[in-house]
């Protein structure tokens, strides 16, 4: 990744963060009680695209505000990790959820396209019980995308 694409990340150096960079931000992530810095250091780990990332994200999407989940699933969109798949799904699949953090999972999955992402969504698809507004998401993401439904 270039130089500027790690600035822009807020990592002034112009590089991908060194290994104590990343692990200092997930420490200051983990002891940040304050909601605003909370997601000001998940907004940053996305626009990292860095994947050492990607487990304190999936912890992150299992918290109870769902402002927290909503972003932290916008940075995994950003990052496109395999590992994140499980969680994303768990998000998709939980009808309590908000609609529109619902929709940012089906999307993620959507980028990260392994076979149980995708089978994920077929599922969504498939289920009778599923809000319509969700499976017209998904249907469109993978007509755009040309996936078969099947």
């Amino acid at each position: 990744m270039s130089a500027q694409y790690w600035e822009s990340a807020g990592f002034p150096t112009g590089r991908m963060p060194a290994a104590n960079e990343v692990y200092r931000l997930i420490d200051e992530l983990d002891g940040s009680a304050d909601l605003q810095d909370r997601i000001a250091l998940i907004i940053r780990m996305g626009a990292s695209g860095d994947p050492r990332y990607v487990t304190t994200l999936v912890a992150c999407c299992r918290e109870a505000n769902p402002d927290v989940r909503r972003h932290a699933i916008e940075a995994l969109y950003s990052i496109r990790s395999g590992r994140a798949v499980d969680v994303l799904l768990e998000r998709l699949h939980d009808k309590n959820e908000q609609t529109a953090i619902r929709k940012k999972a089906a999307d993620a999955l959507m980028l990260i396209r392994t076979y149980s992402a995708i089978e994920g969504l077929r599922d969504r698809l498939r289920d009778l019980g599923e809000d319509k507004v969700i499976q017209k998401h998904i249907s469109d993401a993978m007509g755009r995308a040309r996936i078969l439904y099947g």
